[in-house]
């Protein structure tokens, strides 16, 4: 599965009573003035469903492109892929 990247109003963490995140392996690749950042990370969301909170674990694989503007790193785009995804009585 793949996604374009959340948008910056908040939009994705609508409904989201609490979260946790944790970041994982990253490796880049530097070509000039563009770079290429594979990631890992792990998201657990805790939402009401049914009148029951239940929790969301996702483990998600990033690919984003990378470009050097003015001396700083920017995000160009990115790949969000849910690598895997299990939602659970909380």
């Amino acid at each position: 599965m793949t996604s374009p990247a959340c948008a910056s109003d908040g939009a994705a963490m609508a409904g989201v009573n609490s979260s946790f995140h944790i970041n994982g392996q990253q490796v880049i690749t530097i070509d000039g003035d563009t770079a290429t950042d594979v990631h890992y990370g792990q998201a657990l969301l805790v939402q009401e469903q049914d009148g029951k909170d239940v929790l969301q674990s996702h483990s998600i694989r990033y690919i984003d492109t990378l470009v050097l503007r003015d001396g700083d790193w920017r995000i160009s785009s990115r790949e969000q892929h849910f690598v895997v995804s299990e939602t659970r009585e909380y």
